[in-house]
């Protein structure tokens, strides 16, 4: 049990850290503090493909990027309808939730073998999974445009609702 706590601790440590700017929302041993209110967040793995949540007590969505949706193609990127991610994060935050945004790149049972960037395999010299420079310049991109992305429309906290980023 000690091991899930720390555990449990580190990751909101993470989440208020590494969300940006959360104002005066902190962590007390007990509980996040949110707007000087103890909460107990209970997430939920619920894509921009799918709907309901709030209904059935759900306060954090996470939910990945899907890098190989936006970029089917080497530099040819979309994020209008129907995946668009920022419309989705919107809709969520005026229902009152908040959101892990995992940037990715990989997918992993959640999502069939599409989540591979199949653009990547032809790239000279990538090997995936490793500390390769090819596979880490696309990502550093990729990463880069998605964080310009929701900064740009405000979607981290204090003025949105995205409290946690991952990448994976």
């Amino acid at each position: 049990m000690g091991s899930f706590r720390s555990s449990l601790a580190l990751f909101i440590l993470m989440a208020i850290i590494g969300a940006g700017d959360a104002g005066n929302d902190t962590y007390d041993g007990r509980s996040l503090v949110i707007d000087d209110q103890h909460k107990i967040l209970f997430s939920s793995s619920i894509h921009y493909l799918r709907r309901k949540a709030k209904s059935r007590g759900i306060d954090v969505i996470d939910t990945y990027v899907f890098w190989n949706i936006h970029e089917p193609q080497q530099g040819k990127v979309s994020h209008s309808l129907p995946i668009d991610i920022v419309r989705f994060i919107k809709v969520r935050q005026a229902h009152g939730l908040y959101l892990c945004l995992r940037i990715g790149p990989f997918i992993q049972g959640e999502w069939s073998y599409v989540s591979k960037i199949l653009w990547l395999h032809n790239v000279p010299g990538i090997i995936f999974r490793t500390d390769n420079e090819p596979f880490k310049y696309h990502m550093k991109r990729y990463a880069e445009m998605i964080v310009k992305l929701m900064k740009s429309e405000n979607l981290y906290a204090s003025q949105g609702c995205i409290y946690v980023k991952q990448i994976i």
